[in-house]
């Protein structure tokens, strides 16, 4: 550590004697061994007693010790602040104060105050040092931020087949243990700890946002996915003898009365599937058709196996064995074949 001199005192002059000096800080006098000619110099700050006699000599009496107070003041430190912005982390946590323009090695550690936890915007303030030859500036606080940190969340929709429960999306959050989730139908609408369910066939979404104060948002979207029953197989053996369609081979037509489909084989291609529900379809004696029931809801379409069959010729009676199941599904338009 450097020395520094205690400037306000300054040698004297006598004459017709030895002039000593001696230093205490503790309260108590200095003994007579303790005095010397030079002046005393201390390092630390303080309050100190600086004791001066004369010693005389063979023609003139000493004159008995006196003293002066003199001080040394605390050097003043400039704070060096760090980690003013911090991540949660569940734990109290602080900025640190480093004191700088310290004299050659000098140490001087600063206690702070004002630790926080949760993600915030705080005060910390440094309180004290811990080497008396130092003091505080005049500006001992700083501002410093606990940020929030991310989330983690896992959703996953639902994609399935009608069975008249209902479905909805998962939302599982794992980091942290404990956060609120909310739902809504609309994006922009009211969110709510109710998590929809839906039973019909379709499509719909669902809105989500998990929230905890010390994490950052998470939002988003998820979509549950219902379809339709298949339909369930036409009879292959007895086609014309469900209540839903009827062939009338004599004129060649064919009538459905419940969401069927019809399409004709053309050489070695099928033509596009065609919804003729309660609307007769000319049918040319010996080609090939297919025939499937539809059922839509919404964007949904499902359909059953296609079942063959083959148009009887206006010459041969109706033949119920000429009919054979096959798997075909494809989409169309209404009109004539």
């Amino acid at each position: 550590m450097q020395v520094r001199a205690i400037l306000s005192v300054t040698a004297g002059t006598v004459s017709g004697g030895t002039l000593k000096y001696a230093l205490s800080s503790g309260g108590s006098a200095p003994s007579a061994g303790d005095y010397k000619e030079e002046i005393p110099k201390a390092t630390d700050a303080g309050e100190y007693l600086v004791y001066y006699k004369v010693e005389g000599n063979p023609d003139y009496t000493g004159i008995d010790p006196e003293n002066i107070t003199v001080y040394i003041e605390p050097k003043e430190i400039v704070l060096l602040w760090s980690n003013t912005t911090l991540s949660y982390n569940g734990v109290s946590q602080k900025p640190a104060a480093t004191a700088t323009g310290l004299i050659s090695a000098d140490t001087c550690n600063v206690t702070v105050t004002g630790a926080q936890t949760n993600a915030g915007t705080y005060t910390a303030t440094a309180e004290s040092v811990d080497n008396t030859n130092y003091r505080l500036s005049s500006v001992t606080t700083v501002s410093y931020t606990i940020t929030k940190v991310d989330m983690t969340v896992t959703v996953t929709g639902y994609k399935g087949e009608y069975d008249g429960a209902g479905h909805g999306i998962t939302v599982t959050v794992s980091v942290p243990a404990e956060a609120t989730v909310t739902y809504s139908t609309t994006e922009g609408g009211t969110y709510t700890q109710n998590n929809p369910t839906f039973t019909g066939p379709g499509i719909y979404t669902v809105y989500y946002k998990a929230v905890n104060d010390n994490y950052k948002d998470v939002t988003g979207s998820e979509t549950v996915k219902i379809r339709p029953v298949k339909p369930a197989p036409l009879d292959p053996e007895h086609p014309e003898s469900r209540s839903e369609y009827s062939v009338d081979y004599k004129n060649e037509k064919i009538v459905f009365s419940k969401g069927y489909e019809i399409r004709k084989k053309t050489g070695d291609s099928w033509k596009d599937w065609m919804d003729s529900t309660n609307s007769p379809i000319d049918l040319v004696p010996g080609a090939e058709y297919q025939i499937r029931k539809t059922i839509k809801s919404g964007d949904n379409t499902v359909s059953s196996d296609a079942l063959d069959f083959m148009a009887a010729s206006r010459q041969d009676p109706p033949v119920k064995d000429n009919v054979r199941t096959e798997n075909a599904k494809e989409s169309g338009n209404n009109g004539s074949i």
